[in-house]
């Protein structure tokens, strides 16, 4: 009997140490602290490329960096609590997401960041892991693996456990280094009663939506750049407002869906030109610094008296 509880001692054991050295293996490689984080690159709009360095210079943040897959059955475990802690409880805080994925299909890729709620910084790399430059740059082994970088570009703290990298930024949170961030937003020259004042007086209400006394609201979406001049601006959303007009009741129930959306697009339109012309605001800061920023306005299509 003292043999048979002896072995099983010793085969715990085993198992905890096995575990352990899992960590020290895939761990022994990985970019040690103070050295200088290889450029992660990624794809600017308008062709141009930019990199990690370059976002947190803008930022000033700390990143946690997530290499990951959809396809990894321990990436799949660990996401959500990366989801939740970096991105949602730390979002206050001097600390940003950032996801390097070995998905290779776009689609896979986007079905599984959506699935997971993942917003934030992202690089999509389009070869097998093992073959990445960006996996070699950093020293993986295995995924996940995570990256904890310092504002000054340098490596603070590697490991592939999750818990191991909530220690380290929870030991900087009582340093006082990862903190709350001093965060400005955006704003209109003279403030909201301004900006209402420069839609009312600029907005031209759509002749045909006029005309059918058709009212409806949309959300423009842009970026204040740090100069606070204005730019990808998009609409992220268009819908009437109800109750529907008489007019536009009258019309035929076959062809109300088709001019609904035919409305909006125009409002959007209009929306978009006097977006595009306003004056530039000022910029967002964090810790005074003037970052670009992303601004979402909703813009409403009300007739004063409807006929």
């Amino acid at each position: 009997m003292k043999k048979v509880l002896f072995a099983l001692v010793a085969l715990l054991c085993t198992i905890g140490v096995s575990a352990q050295d899992n960590d020290s293996i895939y761990e022994k490689n990985l970019l040690k602290p103070g050295t200088p984080a290889p450029i992660i690159p990624l794809d600017g709009k308008d062709g141009s490329k930019y990199g990690l360095h370059q976002y947190q210079k803008m930022m000033g943040n700390y990143m946690a960096v997530y290499f990951y897959a959809g396809w990894c059955p321990d990436c799949r475990k660990v996401a959500p609590d990366f989801v939740q802690k970096i991105q949602k409880d730390y979002k206050s805080l001097n600390i940003s997401p950032f996801y390097v994925s070995f998905d290779k299909d776009s689609t896979t890729f986007k079905e599984y960041r959506e699935k997971e709620d993942m917003h934030g910084m992202v690089f999509l790399e389009t070869k097998k892991w093992k073959e990445s430059k960006v996996a070699k740059d950093y020293h993986l082994e295995w995924i996940p693996t995570f990256y904890l970088i310092s504002p000054d570009g340098k490596v603070d703290f590697a490991t592939i456990n999750f818990s191991k990298l909530m220690d380290r930024i929870e030991q900087l949170k009582k340093e006082g280094k990862i903190k709350e961030l001093d965060m400005k937003l955006p704003q209109f020259f003279g403030g909201t009663q301004r900006l209402l004042e420069y839609l009312s007086k600029n907005i031209q209400y759509p002749n045909e939506a006029e005309l059918l006394d058709f009212e409806g609201r949309v959300i423009m979406k842009f970026n204040v750049n740090e100069d606070g001049s204005i730019s990808d601006i998009s609409c992220i959303k268009a819908q009437g407002t109800k109750p529907y007009s008489k007019k536009f009741l009258a019309l035929p129930e076959s062809e109300q869906k088709e001019k609904e959306e035919a409305l909006l697009k125009l409002m959007a339109k209009e929306s978009y030109r006097v977006v595009k012309y306003m004056p530039r605001w000022i910029p967002g800061t964090v810790s005074g610094k003037p970052v670009k920023t992303s601004f979402n306005l909703p813009i409403t299509f009300k007739l004063t008296k409807k006929k």
